[in-house]
């Protein structure tokens, strides 16, 4: 009884070894296909936009308006 299920261990463990290396390689056969054939130039990232002060200064009027609006929520006014 434990020699048969130990084979059964054994030939699930295999199954799932086979098939987790044919999707690994079916993958990669996926991979190499999508760059040959829809292979797109590297786009360079563009610098960040530094924030300015009016920006800074409306998200810190946000801030503040949904500070005051949870405290009042939670004390019932």
């Amino acid at each position: 009884m434990i020699l048969e299920s130990i084979k059964y261990m054994i030939l699930g463990m295999t199954v799932v070894f086979a098939f987790l290396y044919l999707l690994t390689l079916v993958l990669e056969w996926q991979r190499k296909i999508i760059e040959k054939y829809f292979n797109s130039p590297p786009t360079t990232p563009k610098p960040a936009k530094k924030p300015n002060k009016k920006d800074k200064l409306k998200k810190v009027a946000a801030i503040t308006a949904a500070i005051h609006h949870n405290r009042r929520i939670q004390n019932g006014n």
